[in-house]
């Protein structure tokens, strides 16, 4: 199952299957940390991708550290980057991002025949009025 959902919809649907009963919350909480340990962050994909340079990567981190504000708004703050950029930066990222159905299908936590029925249920019920 390949998606391109954000990480606050993955919480959503990781608190759907918690309320369902189908995972615990430690479970939830072990995924989405892990989801998180390996989802590269932008400044990594803008130096792979040769949207930024090594020194403008390092002087937006450098900046994180005086200003605790996100890497794109710096970077576009410093004039290295605009909205648009950003933008696909973060698709990019997303597009790397490992779902968090392989997590849980890959820790044996649930299968994906489950998994695809609980998300169409999942979507049903966020669509409904």
């Amino acid at each position: 199952m390949t998606t391109s959902r954000t990480q606050r919809d993955d919480r959503r649907f990781g608190l759907h299957l918690v309320r369902r009963g189908l995972i615990t919350e430690d479970q939830l909480y072990e995924a989405l940390n892990q989801q998180a340990s390996e989802t590269p962050p932008i400044g990594k994909i803008a130096l792979h991708s040769h949207v930024l340079t090594m020194k403008e990567v390092m002087t937006i981190l450098e900046s994180q550290l005086e200003k605790p504000r996100l890497f794109g708004e710096l970077a576009i703050d410093l004039g290295y980057l605009d909205d648009s950029a950003i933008a696909d930066l973060l698709a990019r990222q997303r597009a790397v991002r490992p779902s968090l159905e392989s997590i849980l299908t890959g820790a044996g936590i649930m299968d994906l025949e489950s998994l695809e029925r609980e998300m169409q249920l999942f979507e049903d019920l966020i669509e409904s009025p």
